[in-house]
């Protein structure tokens, strides 16, 4: 099996330096610990997928879900509550983060054009990245204030509505359950690290432009976590359950693994890649932008960004 050691994962001379690295480093499996700090996992989450293993599912296709009918009322209630709040707190504060964010997005256009033509990564440690990362913080500052309060507010809201419907229909029992759901991917790697979501930016801004990049960070720290937490993953209001998804679509039996990963960096990983990558991604459905940890094996993961729904208009973290 090929070894998942930080070297490969991080080298910052590119992808052809990274594939002749994968097949000379053919070795051991990584142990226990090394996987799961590769990977970002807790113990918890490592204990819940060998259990999920142990019982034999069938991971080569999604799970079954039927609609539940008796969810109904619950629905009705979260979009209702939805209505009240999100519809009224997106109004002010959607506009007001698109024009505190767009400075922000012309520093990391201002960086993108130093970087090269097509660069694969940044380098964190030239004088010019520290520099953009100073500025974009002091700039992000306004933002950032309007973006705690929002988030503060949400949770408010969420944590009023959710336990009025909890003791109204006294389903504490329900919420327990749940919750034990819940509980296998808390604890996960922190995101609050802004030096890495300046570089995360600067592949987004890339692919998406200025514009529309604003709209969707500011959609993503506006609506995204009443989305999530209300909607989506409310222990308080839904009898929670887990489902697997099967993400992958074709075989790949077509493309050889190093053209898969060759074109998997152009597209997802690379931070300026060519204008016609970033046009033809720009269109689609689904964009992400995975860029690479930062070198020398300290954090073997990195933020990134994905962008969904029609012509890829609406974030996701």
């Amino acid at each position: 099996s090929i070894c998942l050691c930080p070297d490969p994962c991080t080298v910052p001379c590119g992808t052809q330096q990274f594939l002749r690295r994968r097949t000379m480093l053919r070795c051991a499996a990584p142990t226990v610990g090394e996987s799961m700090r590769l990977h970002g996992e807790t113990p918890e989450v490592r204990r819940h997928a060998e259990r999920s293993l142990e019982t034999g599912m069938d991971t080569s296709v999604s799970q079954e879900w039927p609609v539940d009918e008796a969810l109904s009322g619950a629905d009705r209630y979260v979009v209702a509550m939805s209505c009240l709040y999100l519809v009224p707190k997106t109004l002010v504060v959607f506009p007001l983060l698109v024009v505190l964010l767009l400075p922000l997005l012309l520093v990391a256009r201002c960086r993108l054009g130093l970087l090269g033509a097509s660069s694969f990564e940044v380098d964190r440690c030239t004088r010019s990245h520290c520099i953009y990362v100073t500025v974009a913080f002091v700039i992000s500052l306004p933002a950032l204030v309007v973006i705690i309060v929002s988030y503060l507010f949400d949770m408010g809201a969420y944590y009023f509505f959710s336990l009025v419907y909890c003791a109204a229909t006294w389903r504490w029992e329900q919420y327990r359950q749940s919750s034990c759901v819940l509980r296998p991917y808390k604890g996960g790697p922190t995101i609050v690290l802004m030096g890495d979501f300046f570089v995360c930016i600067l592949g987004a801004t890339w692919r998406q432009g200025l514009f529309r990049a604003a709209f969707m960070f500011a959609s993503m720290f506006c609506v995204i976590p009443w989305l999530k937490y209300f909607v989506n993953t409310n222990p308080f209001v839904y009898p929670l359950e887990e489902r697997f998804m099967q993400q992958i679509s074709t075989s790949m039996q077509d493309i050889s693994l190093d053209d898969l990963v060759l074109g998997l960096d152009d597209i997802i990983v690379s931070t300026k890649a060519g204008p016609e990558v970033a046009t033809a991604v720009n269109s689609w459905d689904f964009a992400p932008h995975y860029p690479r940890p930062p070198p020398g094996g300290g954090m073997p993961w990195a933020s990134r960004a994905r962008a969904f729904g029609a012509n890829a208009a609406r974030p996701s973290t």
